[in-house]
């Protein structure tokens, strides 16, 4: 979703470098949105990147048969392709920051060693903040996407049917939302997940999927939440996070910025001012429930992996888990600590940090 996501803001981008007014028409002003369009896929390695025409005029235009390729980071050859780029209502008085609507139609790409398709992305209301830091981000009220496909190495990781996002109360310069719901209907492969066992990566979630995430600028706080419902079970996953202030995303755009030239020594230094900030993030609670039948094949993959993929500091959960499988209708398990705990202490070997989170089961 990230990839998707961000090749709507690249078309977004290119028309931030434009100060040519919306009331110019003509062909030599559409022209130059085109090229200014293919200029942004250039700085962003798309060496040879060009489209086919342009048409319409400074209220409604699109760019159609946009093409590009690219060496990979491992040398390996990327490809992109856009049928349509459709823009509507270009403000001139924002310096072509922002715009009513904007739609992509027939999405192809080969980066990464994976194969992504599209086939039609629309937002309302997109815009460019603060395109003077050098890196614009992107923002939207909502967006729809249709038809997504995901492949690599010949198998579908992914498909969805539909997705719809919801995004508001950006922050800053960042391109963060302080709120955003996505919903997507479609099926998810295990095999997207890397290293789980043959038996369980061959397992293939089919339904409809959530995610809702929101930041609290007073207490630095993320709240995420994760979902999947199908015919037979539904399960649910939240979790409360600390830490999550304007100087973690500052640091990671300096640790991320390809734009500029480093020494070995700044490139370090960017890289644990980064590493300083992540580590004040920490858990303070997590919440997951799950209802489902007997009939549920996915609850007999999960009492296979929990035991593989919990630390040992957990192994309570996956006995209570266990139990429950055997007669599956609910199941919960919940953490809480007043003082949140941090990322890294969780992550440590054996899950340490679990000891001081009040971890409960229930059915």
């Amino acid at each position: 979703m990230a990839y998707r996501i961000r090749v709507a803001a690249l078309a977004v981008f290119a028309l931030a470098s434009t100060g040519a007014p919306a009331q110019e028409e003509g062909p030599e002003t559409l022209e130059s949105v085109g090229q200014e369009f293919v200029g942004v896929l250039k700085q962003n390695g798309w060496k040879d990147a060009r489209f086919g025409g342009i048409s319409g005029d400074g209220a409604l235009f699109e760019i159609r048969d946009i093409r590009g390729t690219r060496r990979g980071a491992d040398g390996s050859a990327e490809t992109l392709g856009i049928e349509r780029l459709t823009v509507e209502g270009i403000d001139p008085g924002d310096r072509w920051i922002r715009a009513e609507s904007l739609r992509l139609d027939g999405l192809k790409a080969v980066v990464a060693g994976s194969e992504i398709s599209v086939g039609s992305i629309y937002a309302s209301k997109p815009g460019i903040m603060d395109i003077d830091i050098g890196r614009p981000t992107a923002a939207f009220e909502n967006a729809v996407v249709t038809d997504v496909e995901w492949m690599r190495g010949g198998s579908k990781l992914a498909s969805f049917s539909e997705m719809y996002l919801n995004g508001d109360r950006w922050i800053g310069e960042f391109g963060v939302p302080g709120r955003l719901d996505v919903k997507a209907r479609g099926s998810v492969s295990a095999a997207a997940v890397p290293g789980l066992p043959a038996a369980i990566a061959a397992a293939v979630l089919s339904g409809e999927f959530t995610l809702k995430s929101s930041i609290s600028s007073t207490r630095d706080e993320l709240t995420a939440g994760l979902g999947y419902a199908s015919s037979m079970s539904s399960w649910t996953a939240s979790a409360v996070f600390t830490g999550f202030d304007n100087g973690l995303f500052r640091a990671w755009m300096d640790k991320e910025n390809p734009d500029e030239e480093r020494s070995e020594e700044t490139r370090k230094s960017y890289e644990d001012a980064f590493w300083r900030e992540a580590s004040e993030i920490g858990l303070k609670s997590f919440d997951v429930k799950v209802a489902a039948n007997g009939s549920e094949p996915l609850v007999g993959v999960m009492a296979e992996l929990l035991p593989v993929v919990l630390p040992s500091a957990l192994k309570d959960v996956a006995a209570a888990y266990a139990a429950f499988a055997a007669n599956p209708e609910k199941f919960s398990v919940s953490g809480y600590s007043r003082q949140a705990v941090p990322l890294a202490d969780l992550a440590s070997e054996g899950g340490k940090g679990f000891s001081a989170l009040s971890v409960r089961t229930g059915r």
